[in-house]
């Protein structure tokens, strides 16, 4: 998958593509378009002759972000035999939106699509059962943050209420898995393909907190 946001002057904040992306990818920068709860938004995808462009003009505070799908913008299709990236102009698959231009491996229907998720995040009272995240790129850096942890308590998930984990890596089995529906989940371990939330990880603690990249500390600010 190729990534990256949307950022004021069109240029990525990192390399886009699954071969070459490293933690600038994604680390929004002085130009990456930030928006605030309540903004009123006009979103824009469509064609251009150097790939598909994504824009939001930010009427609340007159800022505009895009992002061409370019091969100049480090964009690259990857083989599937090899996984070797080239660069690529992504353009839409159709040209008008019908019934029978049905992506075939996937159920639903499309070419250019846009799908919101705003939030993708569960606030929490508190969070237990600590489970410290690594994580290592390609480039050879690697970022941890031994703060973080696998269950949320209270919040959303309701006052005094535990949600979903701890699981144990060596086995597979967790406490409290549910599915997407609150109800408890038909299986217990993370390997049984089941469609549950097996635990609330990855959580983090509100405040500034030490974390590790390559080894020096930085600050990371908690959310």
């Amino acid at each position: 998958m190729n990534f990256a946001f949307l950022q004021r002057n069109g240029v990525p904040a990192g390399p886009p593509s699954p071969q070459l992306a490293d933690v600038s990818t994604l680390t929004p920068n002085a130009e990456t378009l930030l928006m605030n709860p309540g903004d009123t938004v006009a979103t824009t995808i469509k064609d251009t002759p150097r790939g598909l462009l994504a824009s939001i003009s930010d009427f609340t505070t007159h800022q505009t972000g895009y992002i061409v799908a370019s091969g100049k913008n480090g964009f690259m299709n990857t083989n599937y035999k090899t996984c070797a990236g080239t660069p690529f102009n992504f353009h839409p698959e159709y040209n008008t939106a019908q019934q029978q231009n049905q992506v075939p491996w996937a159920a639903l229907e499309g070419g250019v699509l846009m799908q919101q998720e705003i939030g993708h995040f569960e606030p929490c009272s508190s969070i237990t059962n600590t489970y410290p995240y690594t994580a290592s790129y390609p480039d050879g850096q690697t970022f941890s943050d031994p703060k973080t942890a696998q269950t949320c308590v209270g919040g959303f998930e309701g006052p005094g209420k535990v949600g979903e984990g701890p699981c144990d890596a060596s086995t597979g089995v967790c406490q409290n898995a549910t599915t997407q529906g609150g109800v408890a989940c038909p299986s217990n371990n993370f390997t049984s393909g089941a469609l549950c939330e097996f635990s609330d990880m990855t959580c983090a603690p509100a405040g500034p907190r030490p974390i590790n990249v390559n080894a020096p500390r930085k600050r990371c600010p908690g959310r």
